[in-house]
């Protein structure tokens, strides 16, 4: 399809033609009108499309999973699966929608996909990660937020998102890892920790 047949293409037309194996161009096309046109019946050409190897394509395949139109359930399972992905970027964006549609059952996952982080995400997958967790509180969580809390090679952004994901779970333990961080990470790396231990006083209540 040439670009003039792309852009009135309909979404059926435009699912046909990504079957069929497209060029990386016309790829990029069809996934900016199937962007525009997208019902539930495009949901599951989505895994398919965050696996490309055109960040452009798996951009626009995210900001389709975050339209309002489809219901979290409908998504659930493949923002799950997104979070096994070797993009970083598509890894992020799970992450990101997970925690806005406030996916709580995706918690384990989440946990998951950061303890098997050989290093190979991007600083900014891990923070995102680490912040969905903290939106998503669970005492699930406490064990790899502490981990990151204290990780050399944490960010000082996932270093804050952990300390904050501890406090809002209010558990003891969160608050134990809180209080050990800040007395021996010394001043400037345990300050998220202090930080938190303030601004959530009685983050050990359940």
């Amino acid at each position: 399809m040439d670009k003039r047949e792309i852009a009135v293409a309909s979404e059926s037309e435009v699912l046909a033609r990504l079957a069929s194996d497209p060029s990386p161009a016309e790829c990029r096309r069809l996934s900016h009108r199937l962007w525009e046109v997208a019902t539930e019946a495009s949901l599951d050409a989505l895994p398919s499309l965050l696996r490309s190897p055109d960040r452009n394509v798996r951009a626009r395949s995210d900001l389709m999973l975050r339209r309002r139109r489809f219901s979290s359930e409908q998504v659930a399972g493949i923002l799950v699966e997104a979070l096994d992905s070797s993009y970083s970027d598509v890894v992020e964006g799970a992450a990101y929608s997970l925690a806005k549609r406030g996916i709580r059952s995706a918690v384990p996952e989440l946990v998951r996909r950061l303890e098997a982080d050989d290093g190979t995400l991007a600083p900014s997958a891990v923070t995102m990660l680490v912040k969905a967790l903290s939106d998503l509180p669970h005492r699930l969580s406490i064990p790899v937020l502490a981990s990151q809390l204290r990780s050399p090679r944490s960010s000082a952004k996932t270093r804050r998102w952990a300390a904050v994901g501890l406090a809002r779970i209010r558990a003891p333990e969160s608050r134990a890892a809180l209080q050990s961080a800040a007395a021996d990470m010394g001043w400037w790396r345990g300050r998220h920790a202090r930080r938190a231990l303030r601004r959530y006083p009685e983050a050990d209540q359940t």
